[in-house]
């Protein structure tokens, strides 16, 4: 399947449902721009079987999963680039390095949520964007930790934000 359109036609709200009572497994591509500027911000989110699996502003190098375990001290990256190469290819690579001892439950979940929620938080503030679903990419399993949100839970966490910005402006 493959959808295109714009938040005036489907908001984040509807696409989360959609993921979410589909149980649908794909990439989802969000483009804004930047407020009072003509620059653009790309934003992709990756779902599996309805739950939110992982989430990069395309801008950033920042959220991999190497680059975080490397940024947090717990690895090197050529460290950790050497373990996940061992990782079957139909297997996350958080879920690999928690089963190969390299990080630990508390860890794995630090990382997705570094990885989810600056992005989600961006994503649930925007007015206006221009979308494309696609469940016919395959999933970057390598970056993944094997972590999910649920759409129903993206949406909860999408409304605490927007409420936020709200207060604050």
């Amino acid at each position: 399947m493959q959808l295109t359109g714009a938040f005036n036609e489907f908001s984040w709200h509807d696409l989360l449902d959609l993921i979410g009572d589909r149980q649908l497994t794909g990439w989802l591509c969000l483009e804004a721009c930047t407020e009072g500027t003509s620059r653009r911000k790309q934003y992709q989110v990756w779902f599996k079987k309805g739950c939110l699996m992982a989430a990069t502003q395309s801008s950033r190098r920042t959220n991999g999963l190497l680059w975080l375990m490397q940024h947090q001290g717990w690895m090197s990256y050529n460290i950790g680039l050497k373990v996940i190469q061992q990782c079957p290819e139909t297997v996350c690579s958080g879920s690999y390095l928690r089963q190969q001892g390299v990080l630990d439950e508390r860890q794995l979940q630090k990382i997705f949520n570094l990885q989810l929620t600056p992005v989600l938080k961006a994503i649930s503030q925007l007015e206006d964007a221009q979308f494309q679903l696609d469940t016919t990419l395959p999933l970057p399993l390598e970056q993944m930790t094997g972590l999910k949100l649920t759409a129903y839970d993206a949406q909860t966490l999408a409304r605490r934000h927007r409420r936020a910005k709200h207060i604050t402006c």
